[in-house]
């Protein structure tokens, strides 16, 4: 069971990040102090820090059989929307041992994902992996930085088949330039297709997701290096459109130099030997982290938001509650104990245990925007939907106890910090009937976060169902672009219901460009690039119109 090993855990805070980890605590700085290298360069000459306000939060087990019970099979890593067990999406990275060359690449290409959503929304799956493959090679050393290296296992050859050899006792798969997709079937790539490589599939399936992973990875080198037509066209698509439309604004500039020509020039670059930048970059030294050594309680708390609450393992878990029970001391611990053993009772179906844990818990501590946010959704018996996970609009609804749910939203009005506790706090107020103050949270979740999807589609919801209708299509249309991709399929099921009914009426004019959240015209982010302009998420909402 992961952390009953009786290791120290620690929690390190940088600028960046916050880094949980039992790693040796110089082996945790070493790893901080690589990881912050990596951002520096990325939010310098890449992107904008104003895409990243947030610190990256990292789980790193010192034992790789630990790191499993999250790990799909073969990952060294990966980014998650949010721990097993957390009730808040809260991105982490989770990783094992130190940051070998493999580890770095895949902190680099996750943490890629990252900016890249939130400086454009969902890109298509060839460009963001495609992208995210590109920058994984970063080399960020005292003499400067190195882009567009080589990934090291794999390379492109002439030859007739897929071949495995070795370079530096590194393991290498040769693909034949024959196996490369056209550049027309790029654009029809799902993440399934490129994520095949980590599923159960056999060697030739393995293979030609790695074929597909290496592509992505060419075709985006070409646009960046290759030559001038299409590294104006990558650049220009780039600033012109956002999210999903990147792929179509940046297939149509392809069309128009031609898709065979394309095939032909991509694969004449393939055979020359690839080109790389070196740019003379001044590091700027970050701060020391601060180290903190977590409390017995603490690091079991911390190991509730993975461990099985249900199912096989649940009973080691239970009995880890109770140890917890016994060892908490302060209205905190005792509070966030009630909450586990809330979600515990509640996924096992224990509804009438789930009500009293979660009304301990809120009774424990009445600040805490988790605690109250998991009593609301309790009590409204599934009709209000978890933090961003909207399933329908906002709409009025009656609480089993209503007295008691004006109580805890007004509450969580006072505690909500962050986008998804205003979100979870507008969603509320809209079904107690209080819209003007579910607007005003609603506008601060976008203000704090413009990327927020389901933020912008509950602000949308709003002004839809007071007539603002326009207002209302242009939040959608944002929140369409912004959906994760594979999109969570009841919530983009939901956004496209929406979308519906606030189309313009027949014979009206539509809109003449896709919007950005403040009701300007989408665009203002360009292609990354050492020395382009940088991109830039959208900014936050301007005023809009107020409900009557």
């Amino acid at each position: 069971m992961p952390m009953a090993n009786g290791s120290t855990w620690r929690e390190l805070r940088s600028q960046g990040f916050v880094l949980q980890t039992d790693l040796d605590e110089d082996d945790a700085r070493e790893l901080l102090a690589i990881a912050e290298g990596m951002r520096s360069y990325l939010l310098g000459a890449v992107y904008t820090a104003g895409v990243a306000a947030q610190p990256t939060a990292m789980v790193v087990f010192a034992h790789e059989s630990d790191a499993r019970t999250l790990l799909a099979r073969r990952a060294a890593g990966a980014f998650m929307p949010r721990l097993p067990n957390d009730l808040y999406p809260s991105p982490v990275f989770v990783t094992y041992g130190t940051l070998d060359d493999d580890r770095r690449e895949t902190l680099t290409h996750e943490l890629v994902h990252r900016l890249n959503f939130a400086a454009y929304g969902g890109l298509p799956p060839f460009l963001e992996e495609g992208l995210a493959e590109y920058y994984s090679t970063l080399r960020v050393s005292d003499e400067g930085v190195t882009r567009g290296l080589a990934p090291r296992r794999t390379r492109f050859t002439t030859g007739e088949h897929f071949r495995n050899d070795r370079d530096d006792g590194v393991g290498v798969l040769e693909i034949p330039l024959r196996e490369l997709p056209s550049v027309r079937e790029l654009f029809t790539l799902t993440q399934g297709d490129l994520h095949e490589v980590l599923s159960e599939g056999g060697v030739a399936q393995a293979m030609r997701a790695t074929a597909l992973y290496a592509t992505s990875w060419a075709f985006v080198h070409f646009l960046m290096h290759g030559p001038p037509a299409y590294r104006e066209a990558f650049r220009m698509a780039l600033k012109e459109a956002t999210g999903a439309r990147v792929g179509a604004t940046l297939e149509d500039r392809i069309e128009s130099l031609g898709f065979e020509r394309t095939d032909a020039a991509l694969r004449a670059y393939l055979t020359q030997p690839i080109e790389n930048r070196r740019e003379a970059v001044t590091p700027v030294p970050a701060p020391p982290p601060v180290v903190r050594v977590l409390s017995p309680v603490e690091t079991k708390l911390f190991a509730l938001r993975i461990l099985p609450l249900r199912g096989q393992g649940s009973a080691e878990t239970a009995g880890y509650l109770q140890s917890l029970e016994e060892a908490a001391t302060t209205p905190a611990e005792r509070a966030r104990v009630a909450y586990f053993r809330g979600r515990a009772a509640e996924a096992n179906g224990d509804d009438l245990g789930a009500a009293h844990f979660y009304g301990a818990a809120r009774a424990e501590s009445r600040g805490d925007a988790l605690l109250l946010t998991a009593w609301l959704l309790h009590a409204s018996g599934g009709r209000l939907t978890p933090p961003g996970e909207p399933r329908a609009c906002p709409a009025p609804s009656p609480f089993s106890e209503p007295a008691a749910a004006e109580e805890a939203t007004l509450a969580l009005r006072e505690a909500a910090r962050t986008a998804l506790e205003h979100d979870m706090a507008a969603r509320s107020l809209t079904a107690l009937g209080r819209d003007k103050q579910a607007l005003a949270h609603a506008r601060q979740a976008v203000r704090l976060d413009p990327g927020c999807w389901s933020c912008l589609f509950t602000l949308s919801c709003l002004y839809a169902a007071h007539g603002h209708t326009d207002e209302a299509r242009r939040l959608a249309n944002s929140a369409q672009d912004r959906l994760p991709e594979p999109p969570p399929a009841e919530g983009a099921a939901a956004l496209a219901r929406h979308l519906a009914t606030v189309r313009p009426p027949r014979g009206r004019p539509g809109l003449a460009a896709p919007r950005r959240p403040d009701g300007a015209p989408s665009g203002g982010a360009s292609a990354p690039g050492g020395t382009e302009p940088s991109p830039r998420s959208p900014q936050p909402s301007s005023p809009s119109p107020s409900l009557r």
